[in-house]
C-alpha cells in the first residue's frame, strides 16, 4: 500500500527479490546485478549531485522478510562511493540480534555511513515517571 503524498524529493526503486523479480532474473546473482543496474540508472536519471543518500532496510521487513542476494550490499556500497552518496541502513526491524548479528548489515560485508534504529534499543518499552 502506497502512502501518499510522500516526502518531496524522495525517489523509490525496486530492490532485489528473486521470488517476485522485477528484473526477470533466474538466479540470485542475476537479481543482484540487475537490481544494482536499475539503481545505477535511477541515480543517472535523477542526477547523482541531487541525491544525498540511499536509505534501505538491511533485510526488508516492511514487505515481508526479504533477504538480499549475495553481492547486493557490497555493490550498493560501491555505487554510493562512486557517486558520493551516503548509504544509510535502516535497522529498525532487523537490528539488535534479529538476523544473528547486532545489525543485519553485518551479515552482508558492508559498512554504512549511518545506521537508523529505534525501539529495539529498549525493546519498545517506556516507563512512566510516577
Amino acid at each position: 500500500m502506497a502512502v501518499e503524498p510522500g516526502a518531496p524529493g524522495v525517489v523509490h526503486f525496486w530492490g532485489p527479490y528473486l521470488y517476485r523479480s522485477e528484473f526477470e532474473s533466474a538466479t540470485q546473482e542475476q537479481e543482484a546485478q540487475r537490481s544494482l543496474r536499475n539503481i545505477r540508472r535511477t541515480i543517472e536519471v535523477e542526477g547523482p549531485d541531487r541525491i544525498a543518500a540511499i536509505i534501505m532496510e538491511s533485510v526488508v521487513g516492511t514487505n515481508g522478510v526479504l533477504v538480499p542476494p549475495p553481492g547486493f550490499w557490497p555493490g550498493l556500497r560501491e555505487l554510493c562511493d562512486e557517486h558520493g552518496i551516503m548509504l544509510i541502513v535502516d535497522e529498525v526491524m532487523a537490528g539488535f540480534g534479529r538476523c544473528g548479528s547486532w545489525f543485519g548489515f553485518q551479515r552482508f560485508d558492508v559498512e554504512p555511513d549511518l545506521i537508523v534504529f529505534a525501539k529495539g534499543v529498549n525493546s519498545g518499552m517506556s516507563r512512566s515517571a510516577g
